[in-house]
């Protein structure tokens, strides 16, 4: 709620605390959480579709993020045509960790967990240009994709631990796309290869 009376470009620092609702950020603010393992958003009984959606650009950091589960149709966090940098959250439980969809967004020294797909995204305008660094990804049960680079732009993923239990089918999958980094990553425990 405080993000309504923001103006672009304001800094909000969010006390430690358990926030249970849907967060819309439609200016560029800086959210800033007190502690990741305690400035916590609980989208787990949220009926809509993301539990934070970037409608503009935008920088977050020191969150976690709890949506319904990887197989309901919550995605922690939406970025749609905005960038976003994000770091030091821990992402989980959601369908998608992050959808982004025409996004230019940096995403470094997070922890995307249990979610169907941790990393989706599109760019079929081919201008966009996103980094994945430094994450934890971990995913048990999934039969999609961990990391799914779909339909253009470009992408440079270095220094992720990308790990499965042993019981999810796909590690990582690029598709369609203009320029793909792919370095120092380690990707195991998965049943397919692809």
């Amino acid at each position: 709620k405080v993000i309504d009376i923001c103006e672009t470009g304001d800094t909000v620092i969010v006390a430690n605390g358990v926030y249970v609702e849907k967060i819309i950020i439609d200016r560029f603010v800086y959210l800033i959480g007190s502690s990741q393992d305690s400035c916590i958003i609980d989208g787990s009984n949220e009926p809509s579709e993301e539990v934070v959606s970037f409608t503009s650009d935008g920088t977050i950091e020191n969150f976690t993020i709890k949506a319904r589960g990887q197989n309901q149709p919550t995605d922690c966090v939406l970025t749609f045509f905005t960038n976003v940098f994000m770091k030091n959250c821990k992402l989980q439980n959601g369908r998608n960790a992050l959808l982004l969809l025409q996004s230019s967004s940096i995403i470094e020294n997070c922890l995307l967990l249990f979610s169907s797909r941790s990393i989706n995204t599109a760019c079929p305008t081919d201008t966009c240009f996103g980094i994945y660094r430094n994450n934890v990804i971990f995913t048990k049960n999934s039969s999609d994709n961990t990391i799914y680079h779909f339909l253009g732009g470009s992408s440079i993923t270095t220094s992720n631990l990308v790990l499965s239990d042993g019981s999810s089918q796909f590690g990582v999958s690029f598709e369609s796309q203009n320029r793909v980094v792919f370095s120092n990553n380690l990707v195991s425990g998965f049943q397919n290869t692809n």
